[in-house]
């Protein structure tokens, strides 16, 4: 009998085999939200945000769905750079659910371009995305960013304010019964 714990409520399945489990059923809900006073600058080609933000994950099914959220706070400084983020498996190296790119363009899951009237201000990081599961074995995905040069300032930021504010970061997989 394999069993998941959902806010207090238990989901059984009673074959004990999680493929008999009915199309669309939450199978597992993993999340990491981090939050830090020490602000972490990325700039230039992408790379991991913080290693706090990694999240271990084993799927129960080989052929179900993965649904990957991701939402961060970042200060921008004056700048019209072109700024991406997207998730890494740490553990296998690729990028999941590679979205088209055309030619060597870097394949991202979120992308945002500010305008100079956007100096100093907070912008969001926020995607979802869904795909296909292959196996269960374990891995690590994390969050990468990356920008054309100008600098990204996560979790803290004191750029226009002498207080400064502090961000925190999100992400959850969920995966589900195909």
């Amino acid at each position: 009998m394999a069993t998941l714990s959902m806010g207090g409520a238990d989901l059984t399945c009673s074959s004990g085999n999680w493929a008999d489990a009915p199309s669309g059923t939450i199978i597992q809900v993993q999340h990491v939200y981090h939050t830090q006073t020490a602000q972490v600058t990325k700039t230039g080609t992408a790379s991991e945000i913080d290693t706090d933000l990694r999240l271990a994950f084993t799927p129960r099914m080989s052929n179900s769905k993965l649904y990957f959220t991701f939402s961060a706070w970042f200060c921008s400084p004056n700048s019209t750079n072109l700024y991406y983020s997207y998730i890494y498996d740490v553990t296998n190296t690729e990028m999941p659910g590679q979205p088209p790119a055309n030619g060597s363009r870097q394949r991202v899951h979120w992308s945002n371009r500010v305008s100079p009237d956007d100096a100093n201000d907070f912008h969001s990081c926020n995607y979802e995305f869904a795909v296909t599961n292959t196996n269960t074995t374990a891995r690590t995905y994390t969050p990468y960013f990356g920008s054309e040069g100008a600098n990204a300032e996560f979790y803290s930021s004191t750029l226009s304010s002498a207080a400064g504010v502090v961000a925190p970061a999100f992400m959850k997989i969920m995966e589900v019964a195909p």
